[in-house]
């Protein structure tokens, strides 16, 4: 019995903890919390969602995103400071942690906000079979490097990712509060 009592709390707290990262508004969206480096961002979503046991880590309508949230400052030791020049350092960087096996390719593109981002991809030679590349979208807000990723699957068109991908990171800002009602009713 104590077992089954200890388990159920468990249970009950990583639940806790995961929904903290996921605001639910009357209107059927959702802000996703991502937090990292002492900052927190929200993105607004809609659909289906499930949260995992990784903070890190949503699905959205069948579509894995994760986040990574990196400190700026960390790419704009030499070179621009611009976020093209910083994105273009960080994707440089990138491509020698990846090696050849996964060369990224990439894009520096505009939201419609004028903001600019890396839209990028790379071939996935990790133990998922049915993975075929890893998509990602990269901005900078306020001195930070957000960086969203999802698969793509084999026989899916790796455009349809890209889409979600930029209409996702055009709906991350940066929030003082994570407060529903703050959220919810800007």
């Amino acid at each position: 019995m104590p077992r089954i009592f200890l388990y159920s709390l468990m249970l009950l707290f990583a639940g806790t903890l995961s929904a903290q990262n996921l605001v639910k508004c009357t209107d059927g969206s959702s802000f996703w919390i991502m937090k990292g480096k002492g900052k927190k961002f929200a993105v607004q979503l809609r659909g289906d969602l499930a949260e995992s046991d990784v903070p890190e880590l949503l699905n959205v309508e069948e579509t894995a995103l994760h986040y990574n949230i990196l400190n700026k400052s960390e790419y704009v030791k030499t070179g621009g400071k611009s976020d093209a020049a910083v994105l273009t350092k960080f994707i440089k960087k990138e491509g020698k942690f990846l090696g050849d096996a996964m060369k990224p390719e990439y894009q520096l593109k505009k939201l419609p906000s004028g903001k600019t981002f890396l839209l990028w991809h790379h071939d996935w030679k990790g133990t998922d079979e049915y993975v075929e590349q890893q998509v990602h979208a990269t901005i900078i807000l306020d001195g930070m490097i957000i960086w969203l990723s999802s698969p793509k699957f084999t026989g899916q068109e790796i455009s349809k990712v890209e889409v979600f991908l930029t209409e996702t990171i055009a709906n991350v800002k940066s929030v003082k509060s994570t407060n529903a009602k703050e959220l919810c009713e800007k």
